[in-house]
């Protein structure tokens, strides 16, 4: 009785494609051996790689980097090279109950099974975990294993590497609280952008980070539990007023923390005024420049300072100001205002030598320049 075909293959003139017995192995027609290096063909159920391991196998033990012998006091396991062409990825775990030298844990590379150029080194405190697993990517082509023991001699020491021909994920841990910055994890460097509202473009502009690192989360509005608004100048000892035409410099201006209370910084503003504003990279104000050392802007936050901006030149105001944060305004008095939004970002802690300090380093005797610095906090409940 004959038997039905589940399917038939035509080439594309319409012929049926037969099939061939090619020494007990069928292929179609018009297909070619696949053949190896020898010429002969490959069979994936006992051909081999360069690692000497089968075709067939997705991962596979690398016995020279393996080990469970134990490691005396300042003892060493160094695997054998194993060339890794023909794997994606290489897993580790590691067992003992000893701590290892400091770095002692070493995942090498290398392009020559000479030079370990590359390598990995981590420190396993089996205080802390007693196994470690770590995950790398082929990047060159010989890898091994390189461990060094503490001063203690071990009694559970185990060491197991696998290839892999597939990419498999990067170490997994728990999440906690807190974890040692000795754990293995991906570098992710990005940009956080968000869309601005109540603006006359709604385009989306990069999250920045205040003068702290800190990333700036929250708006130009009250922090929770505002006590009150404080509008001040930063002053100059008694003098309120930052008019530094004919003074000596430098001079130095301050805004200082509140006696008790916690201030929440959220703009500062800075005016200046001459008879005449050139706008361009080559003048401060009326005054040629630009200016050899400028206008410093300094914030002491928590007892840590650091420089908001430094003031050399009237473009310079543009770029210290937040979006929509300049005016320029031609007059009889020409002016040029800068609004700095801290949005929150950092805090005056009272009682504290915590401010806001302005440092004119420059002599601007004869710049005919009025100029003031406006600091917007929120006093917060104690």
């Amino acid at each position: 009785m004959g038997i039905s075909p589940a399917a038939v293959l035509f080439d594309s003139n319409g012929n049926p494609v037969t099939v061939i017995n090619d020494s007990g192995t069928y292929r179609l027609s018009g297909a070619q051996k696949v053949l190896n290096s020898s010429g002969s063909q490959i069979d994936p159920s006992t051909e081999t790689t360069l690692a000497g391991v089968k075709t067939n196998q997705e991962s596979v033990l690398d016995s020279g980097n393996s080990s469970t012998s134990q490691l005396a006091s300042d003892g060493t396991f160094v695997g054998t090279g194993v060339d890794c062409l023909g794997f994606s990825a290489v897993a580790v775990t590691v067992h003992s109950d000893k701590d290892s030298a400091d770095g002692g844990m070493k995942f090498q590379f290398s392009m020559d099974n000479t030079n370990w150029d590359d390598s990995y080194d981590w420190t396993l405190d089996a205080s802390s975990s007693t196994t470690r697993r770590f995950q790398f990517p082929i990047c060159a082509r010989y890898f091994r294993v390189n461990y060094t023991n503490d001063n203690q001699a071990t009694t559970e020491f185990r060491c197991q590497t696998i290839l892999q021909r597939q990419n498999i994920l990067t170490s997994i841990h728990r999440l906690q609280s807190a974890s040692s910055p000795d754990r293995s994890a991906q570098v992710v460097k990005s940009a956080i952008i968000a869309q601005r509202t109540g603006g006359s473009t709604q385009n989306f502009i990069p999250v920045e980070a205040d003068p702290g690192g800190n990333l700036k989360v929250s708006s130009n509005t009250a922090p929770p539990n505002p006590q009150s608004i404080n509008n001040d100048y930063v002053k100059n000892v008694t003098n309120n007023s930052l008019l530094v035409d004919g003074s000596v410099t430098p001079v130095v201006f301050t805004f200082n923390a509140h006696a008790t209370l916690n201030a929440s910084v959220q703009e500062v503003v800075f005016v200046i005024a001459a008879n005449s504003v050139t706008f361009g990279t080559n003048y401060f104000g009326s005054k040629s420049g630009p200016l050899t050392n400028g206008l410093k802007i300094e914030v002491t936050s928590d007892g840590q300072t650091g420089t908001v901006a430094l003031l050399k030149q009237n473009e310079d105001f543009v770029h210290f100001s937040s979006p929509g944060g300049f005016q320029w305004v031609v007059s009889s008095k020409d002016m040029m205002s800068s609004q700095w939004l801290a949005g929150g970002g950092f805090l005056l802690y009272g009682g504290t030598a915590d401010n806001i300090k302005v440092t004119v380093q420059d002599d601007l005797s004869s710049a005919a320049i009025y100029f003031k610095c406006f600091v917007k906090t929120y006093l917060l409940e104690a």
